[in-house]
């Protein structure tokens, strides 16, 4: 997604971080966005605007890292630093991704296969690790509002207008919110569009700003899709939009 993401105009840092434990591979992702906000100026970038974007793997990470509520803390990053989360292809749920029955063949297939090695075999790392639950756990005073409705001619100016003000209000509080989200799925995701669509809706639930696309493509080649790229962009500059940057 990188060189899909300069090509249309953003400044994009793209990092590694430590395989083997999924303590190290936050922790790597934790220090790299503190990096970025303190030395993206010096790129052309702007410490103001910073989306956070991933797949797979790295859907589940950024995913994760604005959702738990110890991230910001680790390295000193402000509220709401982050204005937005891409997430393709992510993993929300560590221990049941792939059906709503935990101990399905699936999901116990699943487990044995990528989790345990990477995540061990305690059920509470499982849901400590996952978006999902820690989204069902965040707690603020002040949620983001729905996103504004595609479909311009069911929105006057006025509901565009409040729809603004409580965004920008609401990433402006002292105490964290989460970031608005974009998620994509496959059309063949390995299974894990059931758990796009099921993170979806509790964002929803929760009265977050949330998009969800569904893309004709595979898991390994979604990240290629020239689809995807332009949603990504559209929905960075909506957000922007949205609170005034």
């Amino acid at each position: 997604m990188s060189k899909a993401y300069a090509k249309r105009g953003l400044v994009c840092v793209a990092i590694s971080y430590r395989l083997g434990s999924h303590v190290h591979s936050i922790t790597d992702l934790a220090w790299a966005v503190s990096w970025v906000l303190n030395h993206i100026s010096g790129f052309g970038g702007d410490p103001s605007k910073i989306f956070l974007s991933g797949h797979s793997a790295g859907g589940h990470l950024v995913s994760l890292f604005v959702s738990h509520p110890e991230y910001y803390k680790m390295v000193s990053i402000p509220p709401n630093a982050i204005k937005g989360v891409i997430s393709i292809s992510g993993i929300y749920t560590v221990g049941s991704p792939l059906s709503p029955f935990p101990n399905d063949m699936s999901n116990t297939l699943y487990r044995s296969v990528y989790i345990t090695k990477t995540f061990g075999r305690d059920p509470q790392t499982w849901t400590d690790a996952s978006p999902y639950h820690q989204v069902q756990n965040f707690h603020t005073h002040n949620q983001l509002p729905p996103p504004l409705d595609t479909d311009t001619d069911n929105l006057n100016q006025e509901e565009e207008e409040a729809q603004a003000i409580a965004l920008s209000q609401a990433l402006a509080q002292k105490h964290r919110t989460l970031p608005p989200f974009c998620l994509f799925n496959a059309s063949f995701d390995l299974g894990l569009e059931f758990d796009g669509k099921r993170f979806y809706e509790l964002l929803l639930e929760r009265n977050h700003f949330v998009k969800y696309h569904m893309i004709p493509s595979t898991h390994g080649r979604i990240t290629k899709s020239h689809i995807v790229a332009n949603k990504c962009v559209e929905f960075i500059k909506e957000v922007l939009q949205v609170i005034g940057e």
